[in-house]
């Protein structure tokens, strides 16, 4: 009874993080400053979506691929007066600066990596719109999916623009590094009703999960393009080249995209090094598991990871090997809801 109870109280106490209003700090981002007449037009030729029309307070969400067609990272691009900030999804030992530096060469553009000063703080759950419409006021009906707003706190210029990703929908604050604390501090003081609260690493890596959100370096990587990880919405086929523009466009046109990303059920909880191949019963190897977790609120082990279409047929039985035994799973659409868990 007492584990039973204890059961209880994990799925009650993430319920609360996801239905009020959460923080999470990423401590492992990437921002960009870049300055010069040049930025947006050079951007629009090395990246996947159309960006050299957009003006001040414009918000556009892009990726970086290689010549393979592979994603570098995925940024959002809020465009100022003098130029733009890109917002990495990682900071993988600089990679996104290292690449998005590489190309320019005569171009008018003074690229910065400024990471250090700004912290990127999520704001996530069911309340949180109507926590943060309550904290800006008019200021936040401002607020759509193309832009981005800024306010002050105590004289200090902050940031905030919205993303969504298979129906869940988020915002983002960036905030001054050296007064992140202060200003949380102050956003949980000016709370009003709602219960706003960080939420711990384990339960944010739950909801990712169960939303099925592709991250970096999980199922955002140089192994992976935007066909197989749903992330081809933020590539436009009408701007003309981009590095790695023939790869995506063959794929889409030929209809050559062998993987998609799905979810998994597995059949009892493991511990393995990832990513983790999947087999089937014929010891073909299937695609890779790249995340999991326990999830407090479907009481399963669950996953997501790359797998390749021609396997994904009714009759087939998947599992992986954690070096103990075989350990079966369920493959599924995402995100995980009770209908395909059940």
């Amino acid at each position: 009874m007492f584990i039973e109870n204890e059961s209880i109280n994990k799925r009650q106490e993430y319920l609360t993080y996801i239905k009020g209003v959460s923080f999470k700090v990423h401590p492992n981002k990437m921002v960009i400053g870049m300055e010069g007449k040049d930025t947006l037009d050079y951007l629009h030729r090395v990246s996947t979506n159309s960006l050299k029309s957009l003006k001040p307070l414009s918000k556009a969400v892009t990726l970086f691929t290689n010549e393979k067609g592979r994603i570098i990272d995925r940024t959002h691009v809020l465009v100022n007066e003098d130029g733009c900030f890109l917002v990495g999804n990682g900071c993988e030992k600089n990679k996104l600066f290292s690449w998005i530096t590489r190309y320019i060469i005569t171009e008018d553009i003074i690229p910065k990596c400024a990471s250090n000063e700004f912290s990127l703080v999520e704001v996530l759950g069911e309340q949180s719109t109507g926590f943060l419409s309550l904290f800006l006021g008019d200021k936040f009906l401002e607020l759509k999916d193309n832009n981005y707003i800024t306010f002050e706190i105590d004289g200090v210029k902050n940031y905030l623009f919205k993303d969504s990703y298979n129906g869940a929908d988020f915002s983002y604050l960036i905030l001054s590094s050296l007064d992140s604390e202060k200003i949380i501090d102050y956003l949980n003081e000016n709370k009003s009703f709602y219960e706003t609260a960080i939420i711990p690493d384990s339960l944010y890596k739950s909801y990712r999960i169960e939303n099925g959100i592709p991250k970096q370096p999980f199922e955002i990587n140089d192994s992976i393009n935007p066909h197989e990880n749903g992330l081809i919405s933020e590539v436009s086929f009408n701007k003309g080249c981009y590095i790695g523009q023939e790869v995506i466009a063959r794929l889409d046109t030929y209809d050559k995209v062998q993987r998609v990303m799905k979810g998994f059920v597995f059949e009892k909880e493991f511990d393995v090094e990832l990513p983790s191949k999947i087999f089937d019963y014929e010891d073909n190897e299937v695609g890779l598991v790249t995340s999991f977790t326990y999830s407090e609120l479907f009481k399963k082990q669950i996953g997501l990871g790359i797998v390749k279409r021609k396997f994904l047929t009714e009759e087939n039985k998947y599992f992986i090997n954690n070096g103990n035994g075989k350990i079966e799973l369920t493959i599924t659409d995402l995100p995980f809801n009770y209908e395909n868990i059940y």
